[in-house]
């Protein structure tokens, strides 16, 4: 929302809009953020004491001149916001004080409607952004390749423009970006790493840029599968994903639902996995395209899974913000039996083409894992599979038929060359490829709603905008860098 000189509604623009035009401007508090406006001078001491006692418990407060003098902002991430608005009261904060809900602020270094000067006090530039980044599969880079984003190559630790990008590319996919949020990243001109890409674009267009991005994402999600990131906690949270996969896998899941449940949870526990948590991000059509089912069928099976108590959302997705999804850390489902657990260990065929709907289906790949991992008979894998012995031999038929399988003696075995066979068995099905069109299909959706915010929030009055001219020192030359991405940080979903 644009502020006037009168300190009242101006019309609203997009952010990106309002910080090239220099206007004063305000945004609704994200859920994880607690915001601060001390005007009252004398409070100074209890936003100090406030301040120390976030450090303390680990968080990264911002601190900011907001303005007049002794006025000050505060802005800090956290999880359990609840707790430290009821603190921020305990220490002398009254009323409008704690900016929550639907109130807003402004965002730090957004100027200020008279034309104060407002300066970032601690910490720099760089960390308060970090810190102010949201969190989840969409989670901050490390302020090194934050660093290599903004500013380019300066350490010389890259020998190419290329290399550079796909170094960014791949600490992005380590934290869960996808690959829209990486081409958006390297294509901003404000980002001196994404440099090839840019000129990419400049030259060959945005298709060939794309094209491009995309492939060099392929590249880091590759390697990030071969080769997960590791951080304290990791591995303990893996062996919790594993215990969870080999639990599932026990279990008949039975009918059509059971088999899409099974592969869109299997989707969520090959996030988890990747990242080394239990607590993520992911939107329905990324977990759409991971198990090969629409976004409807997805939301569907999501329901299914909450009730069953096998994943949980913590957080709903809104706008461009994805869910926050939460698997239990303990094992309250069934107790293993001795012939369990074999899904962390081997392949893993639910994301495969031929197994989509229309193709195979979703229960078939539970046969072919279990086949895979060493059970041979049809008694055998209708034991390991907690299903019927008539089920298991429909799906070995099924797989017979596409030659994926072969049986000699009354013993099943999966052919040598399996991957082969199941991009043949797609291909004849129809849907080889139809991962990569669902994608596109999801960019198209995603564009468009961006398209359609653009054109909405251009048809809203502006009125009388107070424009505030931009000094250039250093620090107001960072905050140009800077500003749109402190308030697209701060700025709720809403």
């Amino acid at each position: 929302m644009v502020v006037t000189a009168l300190n009242a509604c101006g019309g609203w623009l997009p952010i990106r809009d309002a910080v090239r035009r220099g206007v004063a401007f305000c945004v609704e508090v994200r859920d994880d953020i607690l915001a601060l406006d001390l005007d009252d001078v004398a409070q100074t001491p209890a936003l100090e004491r406030l301040v120390t006692e976030l450090r303390d418990a680990g968080h990264v407060p911002v601190v900011c001149a907001s303005g007049r003098d002794g006025h000050r902002h505060l802005f800090v991430r956290v999880r359990d916001r609840e707790r430290w608005t009821a603190r921020a009261r305990d220490v002398g904060f009254k009323g409008d004080a704690i900016r929550v809900g639907n109130q807003r602020i402004r965002p730090p270094l957004a100027p200020h409607r008279l034309g104060l000067p407002v300066a970032l006090i601690e910490p720099d530039a760089i960390d308060a952004l970090v810190a102010l980044m949201p969190q989840g599969r969409s989670r901050r880079l490390s302020r090194r390749m934050f660093e290599v984003l903004r500013n380019g190559d300066v350490r010389h630790e890259y020998k190419t423009t290329s290399e550079m990008a796909l170094g960014i590319a791949l600490a992005a996919v380590n934290k869960g970006w996808s690959e829209a949020a990486v081409y958006r990243a390297l294509v901003n001109p404000q980002n001196v790493g994404g440099a090839k890409v840019q000129k990419i674009r400049r030259v060959e267009g945005e298709t060939a840029a794309r094209r491009y991005v995309r492939t060099m994402f392929q590249k880091a999600h590759n390697r990030v599968r071969v080769s997960p990131p590791t951080h304290e906690g990791a591995e303990d949270a893996r062996d919790v994903v594993q215990h969870l996969r080999a639990l599932a896998n026990e279990q008949a899941w039975p009918g059509m639902a059971g088999g899409t449940d099974r592969a869109v949870y299997e989707a969520h526990l090959a996030i988890a996995h990747e990242a080394g948590v239990l607590i993520y991000t992911a939107s329905d059509r990324q977990i759409a395209e991971r198990a090969g089912v629409g976004r409807d069928t997805v939301a569907n099976a999501h329901r299914r899974l909450d009730d069953a108590g096998r994943l949980f959302r913590e957080t709903p997705g809104k706008g461009r913000a994805a869910s926050t999804w939460r698997l239990p850390a303990g094992t309250s489902f069934l107790p293993l039996t001795s012939l369990g657990g074999c899904m962390g260990s081997g392949r893993n065929y639910f994301h495969h083409e031929a197994f989509r709907w229309r193709a195979l289906g979703k229960s078939t790949p539970r046969v072919l894992h279990a086949l895979s991992e060493g059970a041979t008979s049809v008694d055998g894998l209708a034991s390991v599979l907690g299903i019927s012995p008539r089920q298991v031999r429909i799906h070995l038929r099924r797989l017979r038929g596409y030659g994926i399988v072969t049986q000699t003696n009354g013993t099943w075995q999966v052919v040598a060359d399996v991957d082969a066979a199941l991009s043949r068995a797609a291909a004849r099905l129809g849907t080889l490829g139809a991962t990569e069109w669902q994608r596109a299909a999801h960019r198209e959706e995603r564009e468009a709603y961006a398209t359609d915010r653009r054109a909405r929030a251009a048809r809203r009055p502006l009125g009388k905008l107070k424009v505030v001219p931009l000094r250039r020192p250093t620090e107001v030359q960072v905050a140009i860098q800077i500003l749109e991405s402190f308030a697209a940080q701060l700025a709720s979903a809403a």
